[in-house]
């Protein structure tokens, strides 16, 4: 059994942007009087429950808003989605692989890398999914591109070396394992990989060192 890595979704909220209400004209005394007073007559003549009159005094608020009038009040703000950003698309795409909707996941990291094709986490990620749905060449190449835009990340020779393991290149993985290793001495489940493909080769006591 080797070990791969899927990188989780960091937590990154949505971003919302709100309307902001323009700058209105003001009402004379003698005008504001007047609304107040309509407003507290049909107030008293609505049921217990208020919603009639809630929904009365809103519509007054936006007609008000329409005309320029300040009355003092405004209507809630009105929150309006963004654009969806990469981010969006990779927690999606990460939500997807947990159900085991692989298909989605790709479809979603895709999505992520065009907005982002500097994205080497979700390169990464897509590479690890493949993986689960035995494209492994397709994995290679995305394991070689998030290594392209990061050269540092450990998990992503990992990874490729697992990949070509699957393709029996075995000193292709063990290149990737040694190249993890040199990046992060303390990967321990790489020397478990590296050990396996060692004892493929027959390498019995180098791969008793790795598991050691």
């Amino acid at each position: 059994m080797k070990f791969y890595y899927f990188l989780a979704p960091a937590l990154i909220g949505v971003s919302i942007a709100f309307v902001q209400p323009q700058n209105t004209l003001a009402l004379s005394s003698a005008e504001i009087a007047k609304v107040a007073k309509a407003i507290t007559v049909e107030i008293d003549n609505y049921d217990s429950s208020g919603t009639e009159a809630t929904k009365r005094v809103n519509t007054f608020l936006r007609l008000s808003a329409k005309t320029g009038a300040d009355v003092g009040v405004s209507t809630p703000k009105i929150p309006t989605a963004t654009v969806p950003k990469a981010d969006d698309f990779y927690i999606q795409a990460g939500d997807k692989y947990k159900k085991g909707d692989l298909q989605g996941a790709i479809a979603d990291f895709n999505q992520a890398i065009k907005i982002n094709p500097n994205f080497a986490q979700a390169y990464y990620n897509r590479g690890v999914v493949r993986s689960a749905s035995g494209d492994l060449q397709g994995a290679i190449a995305d394991f070689n591109q998030a290594i392209k835009i990061n050269p540092n990340f450990a998990n992503a020779y990992n990874n490729r070396g697992n990949a070509r393991f699957d393709l029996r290149d075995l000193q292709g993985a063990i290149v990737d394992f040694n190249q993890a290793i040199k990046i992060n001495p303390n990967f321990a489940n790489t020397y478990y990989n590296r050990g396996i493909a060692r004892s493929e080769l027959r390498d019995k006591q180098r791969a008793i060192t790795d598991y050691n």
